[in-house]
């Protein structure tokens, strides 16, 4: 079976963007040797070297061209479309049984009419995210709200000649726009658990300080402002250890840590050697988080702050049997108050917990089902 994977970030990028289709791109043929996997890409760097598993590695470069990326600037998809389309008619490949696309960004996925034409092929689209029905996207401006309207009908038509769509949870489902029978299947993120092995602790502070990890990055409605005020004003020595992309309103605070973006299995290495994982969470049902995952198979207690209602959506799914985890409001007085439980209970050990089903790897097993199926 021959298997091609479209995704616009792959390794050696560092970003979260780019860690779910590095793995699958890497364990497909190493769980079901029937299957062949190409590559498609534009990270510029991407070659076998990274990906040692696929047989091909195409990067195509983004250049930015073409019609659809003058109206949708935001969405890097919008201008790659054109330069796929350019590859797909100049390069030969071999005939694919399977076509995943995954997403965000989005709107290369108007390529899937021409691949099926002509592979005759299955199109999986996998949305990492929700694309036109995203609940954190709050511009409500008329030119938003039209805009919003017409990326609907888009996402109808890729779902109305898609053959399978993935998506990370029951509540993203709920926002998919679909208008026929089309099959879904949830695949949530995970922890890399070879790569988790591996990963040396590597501890930033010394031993007398509690530090909290936090991986990823920081939005308006995911700041880390009043857990910093806490910590400033705590009698304790609390260190937050942020890993990804530096951001100076953060980095500033003195009980900051930033390590920067790294290589995955580097930034597991300083999580390791912190004491909790922290998740900030918007409020949305839909919200999903790889953080979690890598906190859960490192067995971290977790510490989740949210700007909405404690122990809802799909974060309280995903940790709601987990036996180290607390739910704090955004605000101040909440927050301090669940640390001091926090501190309380870091005397103890940590709980042991079965964490496999979180693994990257079980989510690749239902993958791979349904691409025999």
């Amino acid at each position: 079976m021959n298997v091609l994977l479209i995704s616009y970030y792959m390794a050696p990028d560092n970003t979260v963007a780019a860690q779910r289709a590095t793995y699958w791109a890497n364990h497909i043929s190493k769980h079901d040797e029937d299957i062949k996997v190409d590559v498609v890409t534009a990270t510029a760097d991407s070659s076998k070297d990274y990906l040692p598993n696929t047989n091909n590695v195409y990067t195509v470069k983004n250049t930015n061209s073409g019609l659809l990326a003058k109206l949708f600037k935001n969405d890097k998809g919008a201008s790659w479309l054109y330069d796929l389309q350019l590859f797909f008619n100049k390069t030969e490949t071999v005939t694919y049984d399977a076509v995943i696309l995954t997403g965000n960004p989005f709107l290369h996925f108007f390529i899937i009419k021409r691949l099926k034409a002509i592979h005759k092929c299955k199109i999986f689209l996998d949305y990492r995210d929700p694309f036109s029905r995203n609940e954190r996207v709050v511009n409500n401006s008329l030119p938003n709200r039209m805009k919003r309207q017409v990326l609907k009908f888009i996402e109808y038509y890729f779902n109305s000649i898609s053959d399978h769509i993935i998506v990370m949870n029951e509540f993203c489902a709920q926002l998919l726009c679909s208008c026929k029978d089309t099959t879904i299947s949830i695949i949530d993120n995970g922890f890399d658990e070879s790569e988790l092995k591996k990963a040396i602790p590597h501890k930033l502070v010394d031993c007398d300080s509690k530090t909290f990890v936090y991986l990823g990055s920081f939005a308006s409605d995911r700041n880390v402002n009043n857990l910093l005020r806490v910590f400033e004003s705590s009698s304790d020595n609390l260190k937050l250890v942020h890993i990804g992309k530096e951001d100076k309103s953060v980095s500033e605070y003195p009980n900051t840590l930033a390590v920067g973006l790294v290589p995955y299995i580097e930034a597991q290495g300083y999580a390791k050697a912190c004491d909790v994982g922290v998740v900030l969470a918007s409020g949305k049902k839909f919200e999903s988080t790889t953080k979690i995952f890598d906190y859960i198979g490192l067995n971290l207690p977790i510490l989740i702050i949210t700007k909405g209602q404690k122990e809802t959506g799909n974060i309280h799914g995903l940790t709601k049997d987990y036996p180290m985890v607390w739910w704090a409001t955004d605000n101040f007085e909440d927050i301090e108050r669940v640390i001091k439980d926090i501190l309380k209970a870091l005397g103890q050990p940590n709980v042991e917990f079965d964490a496999s089903e979180f693994s990257r790897q079980a989510g690749l097993r239902k993958l791979i089902s349904i691409l025999v199926a």
